[in-house]
């Protein structure tokens, strides 16, 4: 069993240290298979009175998403929009949707703009090799534009679907409702003597504070987390595409199955599990700092 394990974690350590040797993929842009959002649909505009163009250069081998392409005026009023058609498309990130594979112009009749008015263009879209780029918002200014110089509006818009009545409501339902599924209400009686030590009799206002702070550590560590992704950009998402990632990030998951099969055993070493144990115990359960660091 022993020789087993040794023979898991040398092939994990080799595909590891050839993901190495691709790092150049975190660490020069000239061979990342993505380029940058602002080069794959190159964004511009021009303006002649009352009417305003919209101008997307797609490079070869990216899409615009037909349904992501939003237009929110602030201090102007605009004509209702009709987008062009887009063709058929169908992937993992939208479903059925449109597209716009090729350079897109898309005509804004301003029916009234005053001075500082500017429009917030929305667009999104993906590369056909398998990389999703998220939104993108840009700022255009306009000139003023009175309502007498606007010309009559050429094409007409369907209304928008109603939203779904109480949203908001459906979406606390939802998540109380995921908070009683077997892989999280069996963990309830754990998280609660974690938090309170073993001890019984608390204020109200005492437990409220204590949960307050076990919540609040989780979110920083996550927001902590989403900020470091964020920052990276878009080098680091293309890079969790990366073949060589998700071949790597597979296998893991077929061993660590395994494991739960009872093929082997996976555990930290002795020393390190007694260090861990000690840490753990001198934490006290029911201080804020102690529920903070839990």
């Amino acid at each position: 069993m022993a020789a087993r394990i040794s023979r898991l974690i040398t092939l994990l350590l080799t595909l590891f240290i050839g993901l190495q040797a691709h790092a150049s993929l975190f660490s020069n842009p000239a061979t990342s298979r993505f380029v940058p959002v602002d080069q794959a649909f190159t964004f511009d505009f021009d303006q002649q009175g009352a009417q305003l163009n919209l101008h997307w250069k797609v490079k070869s081998g990216y899409y615009l998403y037909r349904q992501q392409i939003h237009i929110t005026p602030q201090n102007a009023t605009i004509a209702p929009l009709t987008l062009p058609a887009g063709q058929p498309h169908e992937d993992e990130f939208f479903g059925k949707s449109e597209i716009y594979p090729q350079d897109l112009t898309l005509p804004v009749t301003l029916q009234q703009a005053a001075s500082g008015a500017t429009l917030s263009v929305t667009y999104q879209g993906c590369a056909a090799a398998g990389f999703c780029y998220p939104p993108e918002t840009r700022s255009v200014p306009v000139s003023a534009v009175t309502a007498s110089s606007a010309p009559p509006p050429v094409s007409a818009q369907p209304a928008p679907a109603s939203p779904l009545p109480f949203s908001a409501l459906w979406a606390l339902l939802i998540g109380i409702g995921v908070a009683f599924t077997p892989c999280v209400l069996p963990m309830y009686p754990l998280i609660s003597g974690i938090i309170l030590g073993g001890q019984r009799h608390y204020s109200l206002g005492r437990l409220f504070a204590l949960a307050m702070v076990y919540v609040q550590g989780m979110a920083l560590t996550y927001t902590l987390l989403g900020v470091v992704v964020a920052a990276a950009g878009l080098r680091f998402q293309a890079a969790l595409q990366h073949p060589y990632v998700l071949f790597t990030l597979s296998l893991l998951f077929i061993v660590l199955a395994l494991s739960m099969f009872g093929l082997f055993t996976l555990q930290l070493p002795a020393s390190l599990q007694t260090r861990l144990t000690l840490w753990s115990n001198r934490q006290q359960g029911g201080s804020l700092p102690g529920v903070f660091l839990m």
